[in-house]
C-alpha cells in the first residue's frame, strides 16, 4: 500500500474518531447538566408499540450484548487468534480495545450517574443508565468481528455482507435496550459514539509501524 494512501487513511481515522468523541462529550455534558433531549421521546413511542412477540424477542436478543456473552466470545477469540492463528498484534489489540470499552463504561457511568427511565422499564436492570453498557460491549465485539472479516475474507460480497450483519446486530441490540425501557435513546447513541472513537484509536494503533514487529505477516488493511 502506498504511503499517500496510508496517510489518507490515517487522517480519515483521526477525523472520524475525533468527531465521534466530540459528539459524545457534548451529549455527556448535556446529560450532566440535566438537559432534556427531545429525541428521548422516541422511548415513549417505542413503548407504545410494544407487543408480546416483540417483547419476547428483544428480551432474548438483548443478552447478545451482555457481558455474559461478549466477554467469553472475545476471550475465546483472543486465545484462537494468538495461539492458533498466530496473529499476535490483532489478538492483543482486540482484547485491549474490548477491555478499554468495559473500563470506560464503568468509569463514565459513575461520573455521569444518570438514572434509568424507570417508568418505561419492563425488565429489571440495576446500575446507572449513561452510556449503555450493552450498546458499548456489543459495538466493540461486532466491530472486532467486522474488522476480522475486512482483513481476512477475500470474497468482497461475503466480506461486506458479514460486516453489514455485524452492524445490524449492533443496531438491534441497541434498540432492544430502548424497547425494554432500560435506556434512553441518548444512552445508546452515546455508547456507540464513544466506542467508535476508541475503535478508531484501535485501528490507528494496530496499523502503527511501531507494532508491525509483533506480527510481520499482518499488513496495513
Amino acid at each position: 500500500m502506498g504511503k499517500n494512501k496510508i496517510n489518507k487513511q490515517l487522517i480519515t481515522h483521526i477525523v472520524l474518531g475525533s468527531l465521534a468523541l466530540i459528539c459524545f462529550m457534548v451529549i455527556a455534558i448535556l446529560v450532566l447538566c440535566k438537559y432534556s433531549f427531545k429525541i428521548d421521546g422516541f422511548n415513549v413511542a417505542v413503548a407504545n408499540g410494544r407487543n408480546k412477540g416483540l417483547t419476547a424477542f428483544f428480551k432474548a436478543f438483548t443478552h447478545l450484548g451482555s457481558g455474559f456473552i461478549t466477554i467469553p466470545v472475545v476471550f475465546i477469540g483472543f486465545l484462537a487468534m494468538f495461539f492458533v492463528f498466530k496473529h499476535k498484534r490483532l489478538s492483543l489489540f482486540s482484547a485491549a480495545f474490548f477491555g478499554l470499552t468495559c473500563v470506560a463504561n464503568f468509569i463514565i457511568k459513575r461520573i455521569v450517574r444518570r438514572i434509568r427511565p424507570e417508568h418505561l422499564m419492563i425488565i429489571e436492570e440495576s446500575g446507572f443508565s449513561f452510556p449503555s453498557g450493552h450498546s458499548m460491549m456489543s459495538f466493540a465485539l461486532f466491530a472486532i468481528l467486522a474488522f476480522f472479516a475486512y482483513l481476512f475474507i477475500k470474497n468482497k460480497p461475503l466480506k461486506f455482507s458479514l460486516m453489514a450483519v455485524c452492524g445490524l446486530f449492533v443496531v438491534l441490540i441497541g434498540f432492544s435496550r430502548i424497547y425494554l425501557g432500560v435506556h434512553y435513546l441518548t444512552d445508546v447513541i452515546a455508547g456507540w459514539l464513544i466506542t467508535f472513537a476508541m475503535f478508531e484509536v484501535f485501528v490507528i494503533v494496530y496499523n502503527s509501524k511501531l507494532l508491525a514487529k509483533l506480527d510481520k505477516k499482518e499488513l496495513y488493511p
